[in-house]
């Protein structure tokens, strides 16, 4: 019975997905060709692609300073028109959304993280480690967004092996914006020369989307913001991507920072400031 219960909720989501965009019939029966044929013919290919260390990521963002967006499984499902299923959130993928996820392969002034991981792997290695459906998503949608000439960063970027002593040296000496749904442990957080907060909704931030943008014009407006000493840390979801887009046609370096502000990552942070 259980079993059965998963299959019927497998074909509900089918179908929703469906009704909400007609466009990921398209995807759908590319990864199903996809799953029966494999990967690995495309490893050649992902192996030419140049994607920066967490750490050089870092460094290139601090040196050059410009913005960040970061690519994964979720950024993957929305850009192909479907809902992100995942935790106990679901983020809807609307039209408009999924076309700024796409973009963001054919723009130069931001830079776009993508997870190494996803491309290291064989078909068997990761359908021996349980990543084979997850994997596919990137390896599937990414092969013909991919320039061979283009440096991409990582998309794991701020979630694990970087250097947090670094980036704490740097955000310190930065006025901050932090745009990130409700969360008292952040806002007590003493990082920054200065520190904002705007809060988004922590569901489906992309609805809001325009309420967001007033409110970081109305932020940079009052506070009058040296563009040169502002740095945007934004943690919203797939509705990062087009935010930090947003605000780096401001003027402003914006960085999508998503698990830099997880429980994990918090309580290293926290550990070196209290050292």
């Amino acid at each position: 019975m259980k079993k059965i219960k998963q299959i019927l909720e497998k074909f509900r989501l089918f179908f929703l997905r469906l009704f909400q965009n007609p466009f990921s019939l398209y995807w759908h029966f590319k990864l199903i060709y996809y799953y029966f044929r494999g990967t690995n013919h495309l490893l050649g290919f992902y192996k030419k692609i140049k994607i920066l260390s967490p750490n050089e990521n870092l460094d290139y963002l601090i040196k050059n300073k410009v913005s960040f967006v970061r690519f994964g499984t979720g950024e993957a499902h929305v850009a192909m028109g479907m809902e992100q299923h995942g935790g106990h959130t679901i983020q809807k993928a609307p039209y408009k959304l999924m076309k700024s996820v796409c973009k963001l392969f054919y723009q130069d002034s931001v830079l776009v993280g993508i997870g190494r991981r996803f491309f290291e792997n064989t078909d068997e290695e990761n359908k021996k480690i349980g990543k084979y459906n997850m994997y596919l998503r990137n390896r599937v949608f990414l092969k013909n967004r991919l320039n061979q000439n283009k440096t991409y960063g990582e998309a794991f970027l701020f979630r694990e092996n970087f250097d947090i002593k670094k980036l704490l040296g740097y955000i310190n000496t930065k006025t901050l914006v932090i745009i990130n749904k409700k969360n008292p442990e952040i806002e007590s957080l003493p990082i920054g020369s200065k520190k904002y907060i705007i809060e988004t909704p922590a569901e489906n931030a992309f609805d809001k989307y325009e309420e967001i943008i007033e409110k970081i014009k109305k932020k940079v407006g009052e506070n009058n913001f040296k563009k040169e000493d502002t740095l945007f840390l934004v943690a919203a979801g797939v509705a990062a991507k087009p935010l930090v887009i947003d605000i780096d046609k401001m003027g402003f370096v914006a960085w999508d920072v998503g698990a830099m502000f997880s429980n994990f990552v918090l309580k290293k942070v926290k550990k070196l400031l209290d050292q």
